[in-house]
């Protein structure tokens, strides 16, 4: 009888043990899932950085949309909040 006590006992030991084992592997797969989405983020944020630069606009207007600066007459739009 014992010695079923005992078998039993190890058996829902190394269950933990094994249940443990597969979440600690979750946990990682996860963690590099995250580290790999940051990684995209800085990336896409660098990005925006580049193409929302005033001057590559400015370019683009200029070069491909056949656009003029005037400064005499510059409008600044604000966000207002209502």
């Amino acid at each position: 009888m014992t010695v079923l006590f005992v078998v039993i006992l190890a058996g829902f030991i190394i269950s933990g043990y094994a249940q443990i084992s597969e979440y600690n592997y979750s946990i990682q797969n996860l963690e590099k899932s995250i580290a790999k989405t940051n990684e995209e983020n800085d990336t896409l944020q660098l990005k925006i950085a580049e193409l929302s630069a005033p001057e590559r606009i400015i370019k683009i207007a200029q070069e491909e949309l056949g656009m003029a600066l005037n400064e005499e007459q510059v409008i600044i739009l604000s966000k207002t909040l209502n």
